[in-house]
């Protein structure tokens, strides 16, 4: 883990947050169909995963950071809006870990620098923040976007914890 810091059992002390509303994930054009589906994830690791956790959605809080997030990613496609699907998805949950929070952020011992060092390395801190939220319950986390010069939001949701808890993410028709 990068930073000693990190108290993982702080976690079940706090008080998760609820997120309603609309979110956003962008995807291959040629992959709109498989919008709501974490196949990718099984693939690649992510900030807030490891590909052997592969139930795992990303969001974004706009189309544009959604949009951004993804062309970063995936730099094959070339950079034209018609190559990406912006889908919207209708979040409803109560068992989230709100580390755009400085307040929750102090309380863990960690800095918003620590969740946005670059890949590999950097990437330990937030995935071991990830896999203990996981295992006490917690449906996502809300995380400011490692995208710079972005005062943004993603929205990183576990799909099988919710549904063990009953909350709700579903594509907006």
């Amino acid at each position: 883990m990068s930073n000693a810091g990190f108290d993982a059992n702080a976690l079940k002390k706090l008080s998760p947050r609820n997120i309603k509303g609309r979110w956003y994930r962008t995807v291959k054009d040629k992959r709109r169909n498989q919008a709501d589906s974490p196949e990718g994830s099984s693939q690649v690791e992510g900030r807030y995963h490891t590909a052997d956790e592969d139930l795992v959605l990303y969001l974004s809080d706009s189309p544009t950071l959604s949009m951004n997030e993804s062309t970063k990613v995936f730099q094959t496609v070339p950079i034209k809006e018609s190559a990406w699907y912006t889908a919207t998805f209708k979040v409803e949950l109560s068992r989230v870990l709100d580390l755009a929070d400085p307040k929750i952020l102090k309380y863990l011992s960690i800095t918003p620098t620590d969740l946005v060092q670059p890949w590999p390395r950097g990437y330990r801190l937030p995935q071991a923040i990830a896999k203990k939220a996981r295992a006490t319950g917690l449906e996502a986390i809300l995380t400011p976007t490692a995208r710079p010069v972005m005062s943004a939001n993603n929205l990183v949701v576990f799909l099988e914890v919710v549904a063990d808890t009953g909350g709700t993410i579903a594509l907006a028709r």
